[in-house]
């Protein structure tokens, strides 16, 4: 089960969701905002957490979007470690990453334009990966996550 808030997507519009730990998260205390819109296949917007632990120097936290009823997900990219400029996390701090992608990166539509799932099946979620490849991600375990 996943934790997050969940609220229709519409077209065109900016949308805000909160972020929070997945089930069996390995950042219990960890929280977040992000703001998106989705305008002709194209998903753009901002993440903002807070409270994540130190991960080392060969671990990063990442960011995708799943649709969760096709499997495809995207890319949106590595969160940069507030006032250190950096992606690996070797203390507790907040992050931050911004976004823009115009295309599925995996699943089977790869390539394909971003859409969104039904209702409660799109998901925002921030992994913790060893190996930051955006068509073959390499996941560790979960941190945050909201749907809608």
């Amino acid at each position: 089960m996943l934790l997050g808030l969940n609220v229709p997507i519409i077209q065109a519009s900016r949308n805000t969701l909160k972020l929070a730990p997945t089930s069996g998260s390995i950042t219990p205390s960890a929280s977040g905002e992000l703001s998106f819109s989705l305008s002709g296949g194209v998903l753009s917007g901002r993440a903002e957490t807070e409270d994540l632990p130190p991960q080392g120097s060969h671990l990063a936290y990442v960011l995708w979007f799943v649709n969760k009823d096709t499997g495809d997900k995207a890319f949106l990219g590595p969160l940069i470690q507030d006032g250190k400029h950096t992606i690996l996390f070797r203390s507790a701090g907040d992050g931050a990453v911004a976004f823009r992608a115009s295309e599925f990166t995996a699943g089977p539509h790869a390539g394909s334009p971003i859409t969104s799932a039904s209702t409660g099946n799109s998901l925002f979620i921030v992994l913790v990966e060893n190996k930051i490849d955006f068509a073959n991600p390499s996941p560790i375990g979960t941190a945050l996550s909201a749907t809608f």
